[in-house]
C-alpha cells in the first residue's frame, strides 16, 4: 500500500490490493478540503470512511501480494500508481509483471492500466523520481529468488534469464526501460547524487547470492 495523489491540490489517498479479492483498490479520504493542507488537521480523514474504488479492470491479475508505489508526474499531468509483482501468494503470480495505473476523468471507475513488463518477478521495492532534465523515473530490482542459481522452498526460481536492476524513464509519452545490471537485490533506497542518482542495496542472502552491501552510481 502506499500513498498517492489524484488531482494537485486534493487530499492525500490510499492505494494498494486487497487481501481477498487481490484487486487493486484506492481508498478515498473523506477530507473534501481543496486545496488540502498538511499543516490543518482535518478530521474526517480520521473518523469518517475511506471509500474503496477498485482500479484495475477484470482479468487485470491477482494483485495479491503486490509491490506498490505512487506513479511519478508526466510532464502531462498524470501520476497515478506503479504496481510490480512480489511475494507469490497462494501460488498465484501477477501475470502483467509491472504495471502503471492512471485515472482517467471519473477516477472511481477502473483506471487505465499500461503494462511496462510482463516478465518481472518478486519485485520487492519500487522507487520513483523526476531527474536529468525532469524525466520522470521508476527503478525495479529484481529479488535473488527470481532467477538462477536461487531454488526457493526447493523450487526451479520464477524464471530462467539473470535477474535485473531497470530503469523505466517516460520519454516522447511513453515508458523506456534500460536495464542497468543483470543482478540481484533487494530494499534499494535511491537518492540524487550530482547529476544523477545514488543507489544503496543488497540482497538477503538467503539463497547463495552475494549478501554484501552496494552502492551504484547512476548517471544520465
Amino acid at each position: 500500500m502506499d500513498v498517492i495523489s489524484i488531482g494537485r491540490e486534493a487530499a492525500p489517498q490510499l492505494a494498494g490490493a486487497s487481501t481477498g479479492d487481490g484487486n487493486i483498490y484506492w481508498y478515498q479520504n473523506p477530507c473534501t478540503r481543496v486545496p488540502f493542507l498538511q499543516a490543518t488537521p482535518c478530521s474526517a480523514s480520521r473518523t469518517s470512511l475511506w471509500k474503496e474504488h477498485r482500479i484495475n479492470s477484470d482479468n487485470a491479475g491477482i494483485a495479491r501480494g503486490n509491490a506498490f508505489t505512487s506513479a511519478p508526474v508526466t510532464p502531462s499531468g498524470i501520476a497515478g500508481l506503479i504496481t510490480a509483482a512480489n511475494e507469490v501468494e497462494d501460488e498465484v503470480v501477477y501475470t502483467p509483471g509491472l504495471a502503471w495505473f492512471y485515472p482517467t476523468v471519473l477516477p472511481d471507475r477502473p483506471w487505465t492500466m499500461v503494462d511496462l513488463d510482463n516478465t518481472y518477478r518478486d519485485v520487492h521495492k519500487i522507487n520513483t523520481g523526476i531527474w536529468h532534465g525532469e524525466i520522470p523515473y521508476i527503478l525495479v530490482a529484481e529479488e535473488e529468488q527470481a532467477c538462477p542459481p536461487a531454488r526457493p522452498d526447493g523450487h526451479p526460481p520464477d524464471h530462467k534469464p539473470p535477474c535485473r536492476i531497470a530503469m523505466f524513464q517516460f520519454i516522447d509519452g511513453i515508458w523506456r526501460q534500460i536495464v542497468l545490471s543483470r543482478t540481484s537485490t533487494h530494499n534499494q533506497s535511491v537518492i540524487p547524487w550530482g547529476t544523477g542518482l545514488l543507489m544503496a542495496d543488497s540482497n538477503h542472502g538467503f539463497y547463495g547470492a552475494d549478501r554484501s552491501i552496494h552502492l551504484r552510481v547512476i548517471q544520465p
